[in-house]
Formats: C-alpha cells, sequence, structure tokens
C-alpha cells in the first residue's frame, strides 16, 4: 500500500485476480462509505473511485500499468460524476 498523491493510493497484490481485486475494491469501498464526519453541523463522508491494472494482461511494466489503472480511475470518476 502506498500513496501515489494527495488522493491516490495504490494496493500491489501479488498473483491477484481480476475477481480477488473486484472483491478487495468492493470491501475497501464500503469501508470508506462507514465513515462520516459532522463539520461545523454539516454532515460528511468519503467517496472512492477504484481502477485496476493486471500484470501481465493490462502492462508488463510499471510504467504501463500504472497508465492502464489511471486510465480505469479516469473512467470509474466519470461514472461517479453521472450518478
Amino acid at each position: 500500500f502506498c500513496r501515489l498523491s494527495g488522493d491516490e493510493f495504490a494496493i500491489l497484490i501479488p498473483n491477484a485476480s481480476e475477481q480477488g481485486v473486484q472483491v478487495l475494491a468492493l470491501r475497501i469501498e464500503q469501508a470508506i462509505a462507514q465513515l462520516k464526519f459532522d463539520l461545523n453541523g454539516q454532515k460528511a463522508g468519503v467517496i472512492a473511485s477504484f481502477g485496476s491494472a493486471l500484470f501481465p494482461d493490462h502492462g508488463k511494466t510499471g510504467k504501463e500499468l500504472s497508465a492502464h489503472a489511471e486510465a480505469a480511475i479516469s473512467l470509474a470518476r466519470q461514472g461517479a460524476r453521472k450518478s
């Protein structure tokens, strides 16, 4: 697990399957949805968007995998804005 930038994080999972990644993303999303805050009387929460890249299907180098994951996150964020 590492922080890539202000609001982007990466989790490296050895020998991950697409289904395994989806299950983990759902569990993380459910945990994040439980975070609720009261900011001077205003209710606030946290949302997350997920993108994934699997080796070697989506790239064989860190750069290729990162680019694929970034594209997946961008698509997820576009879908979240439409909801």
